[in-house]
């Protein structure tokens, strides 16, 4: 994507990536009940990285593609990697980043996601300092409350 053609983080997300694809590309050409299958499918799926459990469709990919655009949030992650990424990231880095093309902070749903004992703050503070053309609003969104 954007001639960037290694992946620096194929270690903090692995093969699942796909999953995002393949339920994104299911959706796109119409194939709704085959999406319905994967989604059960990909919700269900748990990893032991980088804490036991992890549930990268459930609690990461899918709430980023239904809340920062479908696939689009995707294209603008791989455009900042092409522009700033190292070789290697960590999965404080691709929270930043993610959070950078998503246009918010993303750190509450990385806690959820993977653990507050992977995504602490001076890991999160060390990644916004290596990569200072990244950017978001700092604040982390609170739970919306009824009026």
């Amino acid at each position: 994507s954007n001639h960037f053609f290694t992946s620096p983080t194929r270690q903090a997300w692995d093969a699942h990536f796909k999953e995002f694809f393949i339920y994104d590309a299911l959706l796109a050409v119409g194939l709704t009940d085959e999406a319905l299958a994967a989604h059960e499918k990909f919700t269900a799926s748990v990893d032991a990285k980088p804490r036991m459990p992890t549930y990268w469709f459930r609690d990461w990919f899918y709430p980023l593609w239904r809340d920062h655009g479908h696939a689009q949030v995707m294209v603008k992650f791989f455009k900042l990697l092409s522009q700033h990424a190292p070789a290697s990231m960590t999965v404080p880095e691709m929270v930043h980043f993610m959070s950078g093309a998503a246009g918010t902070n993303l750190e509450a749903q990385a806690v959820n996601a993977f653990g507050a004992e992977t995504v602490t703050d001076a890991a999160l503070a060390k990644a916004r300092l290596d990569f200072p053309n990244v950017s978001y609003p700092l604040a982390v969104p609170g739970p919306v409350t009824a009026m």
